[in-house]
């Protein structure tokens, strides 16, 4: 079992917040790798993610006074995934979140940077939503958590950030292009800009 954690504060209301969370039009937008969403009932969905391979997830979602869960489970290969976001208001009307991914199953050692990841640009989009303050997922550091990935992974790692794309294998990067730029200076437009729109791929 895995578990990574991100803490987030926001200038928002913890009812709604936690509603919106709960919305799985939003978790649509919200959660990396995710490439489907199948209703079931109120409370139940298939979440189809894909990652270093593919997920399919039986879920079920919870909301309470101070938290929102997601839980699932894969029966072959057999797997769990959780994701729970707790919300806390202060009195200044700002909430303090925090945002935890649990996980067992096929490649855990890998999935450890990879939860990061995931949870990092699920904080990032409340962070665009409410306008509040995160600790910024750089690009640099998601070279860095998929660089150390690929270290354990036999495929390559695709990283597509706007028009750019920097392919990682065995802890290197293989390959750099960026606005008909190659190599070292791709990967310095790469790291220069303010507004990536970021996607992982693994092949």
């Amino acid at each position: 079992m895995i578990e990574k954690r991100v803490m987030l504060t926001l200038k928002a209301d913890q009812r709604q917040l936690l509603r919106d969370v709960y919305d799985l039009k939003n978790i649509r937008n919200w959660w990396m790798f995710l490439k489907d969403i199948e209703m079931i009932s109120e409370d139940s969905y298939i979440a189809k993610f894909r990652v270093f391979m593919s997920f399919k997830f039986s879920m079920k979602r919870t909301i309470g006074i101070n938290r929102v869960v997601h839980e699932g489970v894969m029966k072959f290969p057999k797997a769990s995934f959780k994701f729970t976001v707790e919300a806390y208001p202060k009195k200044s009307g700002e909430v303090d979140l925090l945002i935890k991914g649990e996980y067992s199953g096929p490649l855990e050692r890998l999935a450890g940077t990879t939860m990061e990841v995931f949870l990092r640009n699920f904080a990032k989009n409340l962070e665009e939503k409410y306008k509040g303050r995160s600790e910024e997922l750089k690009v640099r550091q998601i070279l860095q958590y998929q660089l150390e990935a690929s270290k354990d992974y036999n495929g390559e790692i695709i990283i597509t950030i706007n028009d750019c794309r920097i392919v990682v294998k065995g802890g290197r990067i293989i390959e750099a292009q960026c606005e008909g730029a190659k190599g070292d200076e791709a990967i310095k437009k790469v790291l220069n800009d303010e507004k990536p729109k970021i996607k992982i791929e693994y092949t």
